[in-house]
This record gives structure tokens, C-alpha cells and sequence, in this order.
């Protein structure tokens, strides 16, 4: 498990970032999720969030497949997507 949280001064607004990430492994599974609180992320008055789950599972040591979702949410942009 990690928590960061992250500023910068610009001169028109703050902009600030509080991030938790976690990841639990069983056998050859491996388990993530992120979740990031955004305050005025790329401009003024343009708060939201953003998340994202993943799944990785290791049939070999050579290979693997991973999927993923992620969500970002703000007040000026919603973007969404899967990838595997």
C-alpha cells in the first residue's frame, strides 16, 4: 500500500494531488487498485477523481495477461477506458 499527495503553486491556482495505490498477490495473480483525489488538476475550478482496477494473472514465467479499467472524472472532462 502506498499514499502520496502531491502540490504545485502556479499563479493562478494551486494544484494538488492525494493518491493511494494498493496491489495484493496470490499465486499467480496479482490484484491492483488506485485512487486519486485531484483539486484543480490542469486548471482553476476543476476538481475531481480518478480511479483505476487491475487484474494480472501469470499462466507461464514467459506468459501473462493483464486487465485493467480506469475512470477519470472531473469537472471538465470524464474519460473512461479497458485495456488488455
Amino acid at each position: 500500500m502506498k499514499l502520496g499527495y502531491a502540490t504545485e503553486d502556479f499563479a493562478a491556482y494551486d494544484k494538488s494531488i492525494l493518491n493511494f495505490w494498493t496491489s495484493y498477490e496470490v499465486g499467480s495473480l496479482t490484484l491492483a487498485a488506485e485512487y486519486s483525489d485531484l483539486d484543480e488538476y490542469d486548471s482553476p475550478d476543476n476538481d475531481g477523481d480518478a480511479y483505476m482496477v487491475m487484474g494480472n494473472y501469470g499462466f507461464t514465467d514467459r506468459f501473462a495477461t493483464t486487465l485493467r479499467y480506469a475512470e477519470l472524472d472531473t469537472d471538465l472532462k470524464e474519460v473512461s477506458g479497458f485495456s488488455l
